[in-house]
C-alpha cells in the first residue's frame, strides 16, 4: 500500500461533495473546499454532515468512492458551563 500523502490525495480526487443538514434543512452544500468552515447557529441542534469523494480506478488501490455520514448534537456552551478541567496535565 502506498504511504498517505495529502498533496497527492488532493490531485487524484476526481469529484467531491459535502452537505450539512440540520432540522430537515440543508445548511450548506458544495465541494469540500467550499464547505470547510461553515458557520452554524449557536443554539443546540443536531447536525448531519455527509461527505463523498471519488477517484479513478488507476489512482485507487482499494476503492474508487468514499462516503461518510456523521450525526452529532452541538451547542455553544453557556458561560457557567465553561470550566477548566478538574485536573492538571503534566509536561515532560
Amino acid at each position: 500500500m502506498k504511504p498517505h500523502n495529502p498533496a497527492v490525495a488532493r490531485r487524484v480526487v476526481t469529484s467531491d461533495s459535502v452537505r450539512v443538514e440540520s432540522g430537515g434543512r440543508i445548511l450548506v452544500e458544495g465541494s469540500a473546499t467550499e464547505c470547510l468552515s461553515t458557520e452554524v447557529p449557536a443554539a443546540s441542534a443536531t447536525y448531519r454532515p455527509t461527505v463523498e469523494a471519488s477517484r479513478s480506478a488507476e489512482d485507487a488501490s482499494a476503492s474508487t468512492k468514499m462516503s461518510g455520514v456523521w450525526t452529532f448534537t452541538s451547542a455553544r456552551p453557556t458561560p457557567k458551563a465553561r470550566r477548566s478541567a478538574p485536573y492538571e496535565l503534566g509536561v515532560d
